[in-house]
């Protein structure tokens, strides 16, 4: 059974989930795939390389936002195919999504936290100018609060009134229940802020059993997210297809423009004078003075 919110620890501060640790695990428990959504795409080399280590099918996903009329909604986006994976990149440089996407995306739950129903509806009817509906899901959380209870709630209801696609995303951030005291530790140092009592809420965000989900989730909702899995049809990351060009005297370029820097910075001393020499020889033994260049 797959899981579609995990953050891993490449999202800095906000999971104590390592990426072999996780994958592992995951094909231990026989899922045919497994998916990572982190806020940054830092991880992805390794996290690919070690899907297929250990045989399973890589769901590459991002999480971001769908920056819409000045309102900012919490989303995960996944490419369906290798061809999409530039824009998840491209994602990452804009800071969210602006524009009418091809990608899967599925709507976070805290956006939904309202009891008014031609709210939800309104909202729902904006996504779509961004999103296809056969590619738009609504995230489920995992019932842990009275809150969650009441957006579960909520959200099937949407299901009953408009027809929308719901799929289990129960947000992920740490393995085991015992890494809980860890990740609180991570999360306030990252905040700037103190642990406190408060932060039980998040006592549910570790990889869940499959009974933990057969308890959780309609029977429908999890064959939603065996379906989604069926989508997704990337397995490798995508090649360079052109070389780094290379600049006539590039290395002596190199040396003035590290050069003009040092005078510049005050810093055209002994020290940083033979340090920047060092540098500069590994820079031109090893052929990239080009690509420092570019």
């Amino acid at each position: 059974m797959i899981h579609l919110n995990v953050q891993s620890a490449f999202s800095l501060m906000q999971s104590t989930v390592r990426l072999e640790q996780y994958v592992a695990l995951m094909a231990e428990r026989g899922s045919r795939a497994v998916a990572l959504a982190d806020d940054a795409l830092y991880g992805l080399p390794q996290f690919v390389r070690l899907c297929e280590r250990y045989a399973v099918k890589p769901v590459i996903g991002l999480r971001t936002k769908l920056r819409m009329d000045g309102f900012d909604v919490s989303v995960l986006v996944y490419a369906l195919t290798e061809e999409q994976l530039p824009e998840l990149y491209r994602l990452v440089q804009a800071d969210g999504l602006i524009e009418a996407t091809e990608l899967a995306v599925v709507i976070l739950p805290e956006n939904w936290k309202t009891n008014d129903p031609v709210h939800r509806r309104r909202l729902y009817n904006h996504l779509l100018g961004y999103v296809n509906e056969d590619r738009l899901w609504l995230g489920l959380p995992a019932p842990q609060t009275t809150e969650q209870v009441l957006l579960l709630r909520q959200l099937r209801e949407m299901r009953d009134e408009l027809g929308t696609k719901l799929v289990p995303a129960p947000e992920t951030c740490y393995m085991r229940p015992e890494d809980f005291e860890a990740y609180r530790a991570i999360v306030a140092i990252g905040e700037g802020e103190l642990i406190s009592q408060e932060d039980v809420h998040q006592k549910g965000r570790y990889v869940r059993l499959p009974s933990e989900m057969n308890d959780w989730f309609e029977p429908v909702e999890l064959e939603a997210l065996d379906r989604f899995e069926t989508l997704v049809s990337v397995t490798r990351l995508p090649q360079a297809t052109t070389s780094i060009p290379e600049f006539e005297g590039a290395v002596d370029r190199l040396k003035r423009l590290v050069a003009d820097r040092l005078k510049a910075l005050d810093l055209f001393h002994e020290d940083y004078i033979e340090r920047a020499r060092y540098e500069l020889e590994v820079i031109a033994r090893t052929g990239f003075a080009s690509y420092f260049l570019i």
